[in-house]
């Protein structure tokens, strides 16, 4: 235990012995009480010839967020973990706070995991997968017992073409999150910046009437409709485009036969660039959400 101890001791961090578990390895340490930031750290040594590090800081608030980190040798991974700033892990969004978990990658830096934000009756939740072209996903959910508000499926769809439109859960909705970025820390970066950007347009959203969501968003939401819509609206237009050309008896030339021939090719391809799968239907209208609050459901029913 002294030896695990003597990289925290160096550090100026001290060991809780109450808490600590010698004889599962699993150190509990605290900074010093004339320092003491609200951090907390543990190592797990249980396994022989790897350790694992846990950081966990908290807000003013009470938020909490933590930082992971695993090797063979806990002294330089305490080294890289005391280079991440405290206040990398939260970012103030309004009355709301937006907390982050990070793991320390293979190069030291820190990998973003998830971010989540609690509001008055909502709780934001975007999880990041370590898979380079994996997308992020995003869950809104009430608070226990409480029934799934009213949000309109577009609700993060209109911050672009990345983001996909909000689908229903049991336990409230679920969205994606296309990440374009290489590389782990370049990813983070687009990551972090992403979170921030659907916490303030959903602290925003949640906290106006929904005829203001309506007012400001009303051109990206016709541009989801029409995003949505590209599948369908090409078979259509491609099926009026045929009874056109007969009833005009229209004759195109080669070049133009092999243009149409390649057009709903290229126009399915160019939906596939959408965060979600393209789908055969026709996108709900944007109406004007009705109900002077989003939260106007009764808890329990």
């Amino acid at each position: 235990m002294l030896v695990l101890a003597e990289p925290f001791a160096r550090a100026g961090l001290r060991v809780d012995m109450v808490a600590s578990d010698r004889v599962q390895r699993r150190l509990v340490l605290r900074p010093p009480e004339d320092a003491d930031d609200g951090s907390r750290w543990s190592l797990d040594a249980a396994a022989r010839g790897r350790v694992q590090l846990t950081r966990t800081v908290r807000h003013a608030d009470g938020t909490e967020a933590v930082l992971h980190a695993s090797g063979p040798d806990a002294a330089p991974l305490l080294g890289r973990m005391l280079a991440v700033p405290s206040s990398r892990h939260f970012d103030a969004v309004g009355p709301a706070v937006l907390a982050r978990d990070y793991t320390l990658g293979a190069d030291g830096q820190p990998v973003l995991q998830r971010a989540a934000m609690t509001l008055p009756g909502l709780q934001l939740l975007m999880t990041v997968p370590t898979g380079a072209r994996l997308a992020a996903t995003l869950a809104i959910t009430p608070d226990e017992g409480a029934t799934r508000p009213a949000l309109p499926e577009d609700l993060l769809a209109v911050l672009g073409w990345n983001w996909s439109r909000l689908v229903p859960t049991r336990q409230g909705w679920s969205g994606r999150l296309r990440l374009r970025a290489s590389g782990a820390e370049a990813r983070t970066r687009r990551a972090e910046a992403a979170a921030s950007q659907a916490a303030r347009h959903l602290a925003r959203t949640w906290s106006e009437p929904p005829a203001r969501y309506h007012a400001r968003w009303r051109r990206a939401r016709w541009g989801v409709f029409l995003r949505r819509g590209i599948p369908s609206f090409t078979a259509l237009g491609l099926v009026g485009l045929v009874l056109l050309s007969a009833a005009l008896e229209f004759r195109p030339t080669p070049m133009q036969m092999l243009l149409m021939y390649h057009l709903p090719t290229l126009v399915i391809a160019a939906s596939f660039l959408m965060q979600e799968l393209p789908r055969f239907e026709i996108p709900p209208w944007p109406r004007v959400p009705a109900g002077t609050a989003w939260a106007g459901t009764t808890p329990g029913r």
